[in-house]
């Protein structure tokens, strides 16, 4: 699969430079398997770095004394305080508890969410208080391990694919080219961004 991508990438010198640095990456199964805590963390982080949104997220879990399992009941009108008082604002926490209570209710369904397709699922968590289309397509790349997912509302991938082509404007096409493994490359270009293979 690595030599594949990195014969797709020969026309573009700096993507192709830029895979061949990373390495072969595996595509494998995610590590959450509950949707809950995944959407959870995804709401935390949401315009945050890094470093501040697993600050966020350490603070949270001690208050579940790092149980994911009580994340549900922290996650409701009684702790609203403690949630504000980790560092979230007043609309992440109303997010997470409009998120506990659709969970509750069974608006949302984590087995029935593993069988739909790939715009279903972004159809299904758009529709939630607080998330969108980037969350979505975060759930089928890190929840659900699609493997040709590429996130369009995604910042830092297109700032990596820009960097990566030299500011082509036929991009998207380029994307396309990866199919069905635009995962591989979404993943790629994180990494090179990440580790300053791409800059810019």
């Amino acid at each position: 699969m690595h030599n594949q991508f990195i014969e797709q990438a020969k026309p573009f010198k700096k993507l192709s430079s830029a895979i061949v640095a990373n390495g072969p990456i595996a595509l494998d199964s995610p590590k959450e398997k509950d949707l809950f805590v995944f959407l959870c963390r995804i709401i935390v982080g949401q315009q945050l770095s890094t470093h501040v949104a697993q600050t966020i997220w350490s603070r949270i879990l001690e208050q579940c004394n790092n149980k994911t399992d009580r994340l549900m009941n922290l996650c409701s009108a009684s702790s609203a305080v403690q949630l504000r008082n980790c560092g979230l604002s007043a609309r992440k926490v109303e997010a997470l508890l409009r998120l506990q209570k659709s969970f509750k209710e069974g608006e949302i369904d984590q087995s029935r969410i593993q069988q739909l397709q790939d715009e279903e699922v972004v159809d299904e968590i758009s529709r939630i208080w607080g998330l969108g289309p980037w969350s979505a397509e975060m759930v089928l790349i890190g929840f659900l391990g699609r493997t040709d997912v590429w996130s369009e509302n995604d910042g830092a991938l297109k700032r990596g694919i820009n960097l990566a082509l030299g500011g082509v404007k036929s991009s998207h096409k380029v994307v396309e080219l990866f199919k069905p493994y635009r995962t591989l490359l979404s993943r790629h270009i994180w990494k090179a961004l990440d580790d300053g293979i791409l800059t810019g």
